[in-house]
């Protein structure tokens, strides 16, 4: 089961996907009443994609023969439930990718979290604030203008690829 969203004061909204979106991954509405995954360029996000349970499920969706059971997919129609987009918000986001290439993000208690610019494996993911890919190009420092930020770590470590930290939105970083 998914869980994305541990608090947000706001209700859910939902769109059709513009592409594929994988759940756990900050979402940005594109401007055509759909949404895609939050890049760095969109400078941006409106909420991380989630998947609520509804009370006629009855056995997990990992237990369904579906291979893409945590990806909405464009081509299926499939309706994007996101949230958490205001300040305070306690969401879960997926850790970057593995591209074969680069370091997996290190995430401790209270580190600067958001979505470093210049690669797919970092769209709509985390890595932390400094965060040094295999290039040796540095994202979130002051200078660089590489890096948007969503938020601080919460409570988690995670030192893995494509793994969900939980994260507290803050406007102020």
């Amino acid at each position: 089961m998914a869980f994305y969203i541990e608090s947000a004061d706001r209700p859910p909204k939902s769109r059709l996907p513009a592409e594929d979106v994988p759940v756990g991954t900050l979402v940005v509405e594109n401007g055509s009443d759909k949404v895609k995954v939050a890049e760095f360029a969109d400078s941006r996000f409106d909420g991380v994609a989630d998947q609520p349970r509804t009370g006629e499920q009855i056995k997990e969706y990992e237990d369904v023969d579906d291979p893409n059971f945590d990806v909405y997919e464009a081509a299926e129609d499939e309706r994007v439930t996101y949230s958490g987009d205001e300040d305070r918000a306690r969401i879960k986001v997926r850790t970057a990718e593995d591209n074969g290439t680069d370091p997996a993000p290190s995430i401790s208690d209270g580190d600067i979290v958001g979505i470093a610019a210049n690669g797919a494996e970092y769209a709509g993911r985390l890595v932390e604030e400094g965060y040094t890919d295999s290039g040796g190009t540095t994202y979130g420092t002051e200078s660089t203008g590489d890096f948007l930020p969503v938020g601080v770590a919460y409570k988690d470590e995670v030192s893995e690829y494509d793994e969900p930290v939980r994260t507290e939105v803050r406007y102020d970083l």
